[in-house]
């Protein structure tokens, strides 16, 4: 799904052909480009750093040890876990030591966005960025009102990552410490709750 999220992403095309007991041939079709690129033209913007402790959790492995080498890099302390459910245990026992939870959406036992509603109520102002492939099973604005802090679809660069982790750590410390709305409903105001 990663390798179609990129082609798709730059107008290109997939096409598999398999045969049994021969294999499976794919064909990658993109665009053509009609400027070229002059050497030193293109910019790049640092990648803002860190040194916060990220609670990381993917079910792929290999996204899983590539993202831990990526926040590594730029400075996080990593706390991975392949198991949702396992990441969900270690956030209960030692809540105060993780500074965000970056998460992916689609996983067994527990998806993301549950973990997340788990998670906020312990700690309501833990920053939750979400992982998904699959950008029209909801819309931004639902994770966004669910209290998730960001949603990065798949797959994301290290620039977007970075720019994120900063973004919602440094939104965290300016925030109040609310609970927020769950199911729909508004935490209950002060009047109602005497």
């Amino acid at each position: 799904s990663v390798v179609h999220g990129i082609v798709e992403g730059h107008n290109g095309k997939i096409t598999v052909y398999s045969e049994k007991g021969h294999g499976t041939t794919f064909h990658i079709y993109l665009p053509l480009i009609d400027k070229k690129v002059e050497p030193g033209s293109i910019h790049t913007q640092e990648a803002p750093l860190g040194d916060e402790c990220v609670l990381f959790v993917d079910d792929e492995k290999p996204i899983l040890q590539m993202g831990k080498r990526t926040l590594e890099r730029l400075g996080y302390k990593v706390l991975e876990y392949q198991d949702s459910a396992e990441a969900w245990t270690y956030f209960e026992q030692y809540t105060e030591s993780i500074d965000v939870v970056i998460t992916d959406m689609t996983m067994p036992k527990m998806t993301g966005d549950d973990l997340a509603l788990e998670a906020m109520p312990i700690r309501p102002d833990i920053p939750v960025i979400l992982f998904t492939g699959y950008s029209d099973i909801m819309s931004r604005d639902i994770f966004v009102a669910l209290g998730i802090k960001d949603c990065l679809k798949k797959p994301r660069t290290r620039q977007d990552l970075a720019e994120s982790i900063r973004r919602v750590l440094d939104e965290n410390q300016d925030t109040p410490k609310t609970l927020p709305e769950k199911s729909g409903i508004p935490p209950e105001s002060e009047e109602n709750a005497s």
